[in-house]
């Protein structure tokens, strides 16, 4: 079970440089989108790339030397997002939470929102022409903070570690919606099991997929 010590590691989590610059970012970024009028808008593309520079999405979203800077990406972005149709999706989405969602219901949804954001090529996100998966599950965390998770290589391993997610101890982990699909599902059972009210009384204001990834990150260090 990865809710175990859980006060002990978002107080590690909050007491590191990073920790600390990371909860001001997520609360900057969701504050601006909250203040946006449409999750496709100039202000909420500009909010989401601040949100993944200071999460430190910066060396996949630029290339030195090829013109793809802060404006590209965010062309780039809102271009994907509208496509998309973001805010149909955040319409449906409007009540969703971690705790209470029908995430099996919700499956579909999840995989036509991920995948456009996380496939590489020409229009993609990274600017290498890579896929941009952790990328993409922080722009869905953005979007969507009381319901969707962020991953990153940590806490892919706490997954692996505590519920045999299939990820790899590699450089590159085997991301995939699938994988991500069932990280969410093991984190809301555990939070389920652990009580949503208890874990928000540990952080106050503070998304519930939020606080279970500083736990998560702790634990997969």
């Amino acid at each position: 079970m990865i809710l175990e010590n859980v006060e002990q590691w978002i107080r590690s989590y909050d007491n590191t440089p990073d920790g600390r610059k990371w909860n001001r970012a997520a609360t900057r970024t969701y504050e601006a989108l909250r203040r946006a009028p449409s999750l496709a808008s100039r202000e909420a593309i500009t909010a989401l790339r601040y949100g993944l520079d200071e999460f430190e999405m910066h060396r996949r979203m630029y290339l030195r030397g090829s013109g793809l800077g802060e404006r590209e990406f965010e062309d780039r972005l809102r271009q994907v997002l509208e496509e998309m149709d973001i805010d149909g999706h955040a319409a449906a989405l409007s009540e969703a939470s971690l705790d209470t969602a029908d995430i099996a219901g919700l499956r579909n949804r999840i995989m036509q929102m991920y995948w456009p954001l996380a496939s590489g090529g020409d229009g993609g996100l990274d600017a290498q022409g890579g896929d941009f998966h952790v990328g993409a599950t922080k722009i869905l965390h953005f979007l969507f903070p009381d319901f969707l998770i962020m991953l990153d290589k940590r806490v892919a391993m706490a997954f692996r570690e505590h519920h045999g997610v299939a990820f790899r101890r590699t450089t590159q982990p085997g991301w995939g919606v699938g994988r991500y699909i069932e990280c969410l599902e093991h984190a809301q059972d555990e939070i389920r099991a652990y009580g949503p009210s208890k874990l928000r009384e540990l952080a106050p204001g503070t998304p519930l997929p939020r606080i279970f990834e500083k736990v998560a990150w702790g634990i997969g260090g």
